[in-house]
């Protein structure tokens, strides 16, 4: 990996910093990495990531908590993305990206197949472009937007919308707003 000239990764599971061990590398973790205390974010940070994603699920008050924490690892907020609900290798039954899928409540996903893996995904984007400016004033000032879940024409509108500090109609803030349960 490092021999093709790649330097940069995000470690989305534990055993991604034992393979990544050993090489001139920079390593942030990525949300499935719990971020949702101080110990976590030194225990990254041990293992040799230089940023933390914090939880896509995590409320406001533990995020602010977070951002104003003692530590020295950078730490990053997820402002927009598409979250899967199921990734698998193994072939779901009449699950294919050509055919809807909606749930016993009504919901709607959309189905990506890429290199043999399902993706499942909610039709309703996660969404924290409208708190922009109050992530801002609790001390974040590194901010995700992926985008490779959604078609490359409504790039411009997400961008926009992060840009402004604005809603995107549709979305969700999971429970930035509720707090966890």
């Amino acid at each position: 990996m490092t021999s093709l000239g790649f330097r940069r990764f995000e470690a989305t599971n534990l055993s991604h910093f034992e393979l990544l061990s050993g090489h001139a590398v920079e390593i942030s973790t990525d949300y499935r990495l719990f971020s949702l205390n101080s110990q976590a974010l030194l225990a990254w940070q041990e293992l040799g990531a230089t940023a933390a994603t914090l939880y896509i699920e995590d409320d406001a008050e533990n995020m602010a908590e977070l951002l104003a924490a003692d530590v020295s690892i950078k730490r990053r907020v997820i402002a927009y993305c598409g979250v899967p609900a199921i990734t698998s290798k193994i072939r779901i039954k009449d699950v294919r990206s050509d055919v809807p899928v909606v749930s016993d409540r009504n919901d709607g996903y959309m189905v990506t197949n890429r290199d043999g893996l399902t993706v499942v995904t909610p039709n309703v984007m996660f969404s924290l472009t409208a708190f922009k400016g109050k992530l801002k004033e609790m001390g974040c000032s590194s901010f995700i937007l992926d985008l490779s879940q959604i078609s490359s024409a409504d790039y411009g509108r997400i961008i926009n919308a992060f840009d402004r500090g604005v809603e995107l109609n549709g979305t969700s803030d999971f429970n930035f707003n509720r707090g966890l349960v």
